[in-house]
């Protein structure tokens, strides 16, 4: 029994510091993502949830959550319900999204999210979404559209889709 509880004690701080409580609901894998705060990075606990629950699952990104999205991000998943009640904001950094962003053939568009995968529903419940600085882009192009401007999020060879009471706050480019 020491040794038990020794083991779950030193795996602790390690479920802590991921910033994601896993567990099964339903028989489903559920992960609730806690945001790392301060304009750090919660791209990593983002994806690291995306990997354990995007099968058969459901992600909860809880209400009053900011998360800081600095790198582009293109999950797939399968059976999966997402709870957005929070918010990413992805940084005003444009020479990083320029250069650092996933590019699409349609009309040469770039995008920082891609979404890919079968029967994702997503209810950010009227609360939060996405915020991408859309006013930093307007205010650096003056009007004049520039190569390597993102689209808000990509939905990207999917099937069974749906979304609702979710909010793309100031996109990049149009929505």
């Amino acid at each position: 029994m020491k040794i038990f509880i020794a083991a779950i004690t030193s795996l602790l701080p390690l479920a802590i510091a991921t910033g994601i409580q896993v567990s099964t609901v339903d028989g489903r894998p559920q992960c609730i993502v806690k945001a790392v705060g301060g304009n750090q990075s919660d791209v990593g606990n983002i994806l690291d949830a995306f990997e354990r629950c995007g099968k058969s699952g459901y992600i909860i990104f809880p209400e009053g959550q900011s998360y800081w999205i600095n790198r582009k991000l293109s999950p797939r998943v399968k059976d999966l319900n997402i709870q957005w009640r929070g918010e990413w904001t992805f940084p005003d950094n444009i020479s990083y999204w320029r250069s650092d962003s996933y590019f699409i053939e349609f009309q040469t568009h770039r995008a920082g999210l891609i979404l890919t995968g079968d029967g994702i529903h997503i209810d950010g419940y009227g609360t939060r979404g996405i915020h991408w600085n859309g006013d930093t882009w307007y205010s650096a192009e003056a009007g004049e559209t520039v190569e390597g401007r993102p689209m808000p999020f990509m939905l990207w060879n999917v099937s069974d889709v749906s979304a609702k009471n979710f909010h793309l706050r100031q996109p990049q480019f149009w929505a």
